[in-house]
C-alpha cells in the first residue's frame, strides 16, 4: 500500500510539472536536501538547500517554459523511513528557434518520512548543452549561466 501511495504522489508531481507548477514539489524537499544534476551546465551542479532547489526549478522553466514530462517507468523500494525511487522519464520542449527538444532522464530519489533528502538526475548532457546553446543564442541569458550550486 505504501508504494502505491508513493507512486500516486510521483505521478501527481509530474502532472504538476507539466503545468509549470513546481512550488509544491519544492516543499517536499527536506530543508537540508541534496539535489544533483549531471554536467557543468546552467542546470548542472549540486544544491544542498530547498531554496537552491527552488532556484533550479525556476531556471528550468525559464529555459524551457513549455517543458513536458512523460513517465516511462517507476521503481520503488523500502519503507517510509528510507525509500528509494528510480524514475525513467522523457522531457520535451520547443526551443526558441522552433526546433523540438527531447531527452531521456534517469532520476534517483531517496525519501525519509515523505521528504526528499536526495535527488540525482542524469540525462544526455550533450543534447542538453546543444539545446542550451540554442536558447542562449536566442537571448535566454540563463541558458549560458553558471550552475546554481550551494
Amino acid at each position: 500500500m505504501y508504494h502505491t501511495i508513493v507512486r500516486r504522489k510521483l505521478v501527481q508531481n509530474f502532472q504538476r510539472l507539466n503545468q509549470g507548477n513546481y512550488e509544491g514539489i519544492v516543499m517536499q524537499f527536506s530543508p537540508t536536501t541534496h539535489h544533483s544534476f549531471a554536467g557543468d551546465l546552467a542546470l548542472g551542479g549540486e544544491r544542498y538547500s530547498r531554496d537552491r532547489v527552488r532556484q533550479w526549478y525556476a531556471r528550468l522553466f525559464q529555459l524551457f517554459p513549455d517543458m513536458q514530462f512523460t513517465i516511462r517507468n517507476i521503481s520503488i523500494q523500502g519503507w517510509p523511513w528510507d525509500t528509494s525511487v528510480a524514475v525513467q522519464f522523457r522531457v520535451s520542449a520547443t526551443l526558441k528557434n522552433g526546433e523540438p527538444y527531447s531527452n531521456e532522464v534517469a532520476q534517483f530519489i531517496r525519501l525519509q518520512w515523505g521528504q526528499i533528502v536526495d535527488m540525482q538526475l542524469y540525462e544526455d548532457t550533450q543534447k542538453l548543452a546543444n539545446a542550451l546553446h540554442i536558447q542562449g543564442a536566442a537571448g535566454v541569458a540563463e541558458a549560458l549561466a553558471a550552475p546554481i550550486v550551494g
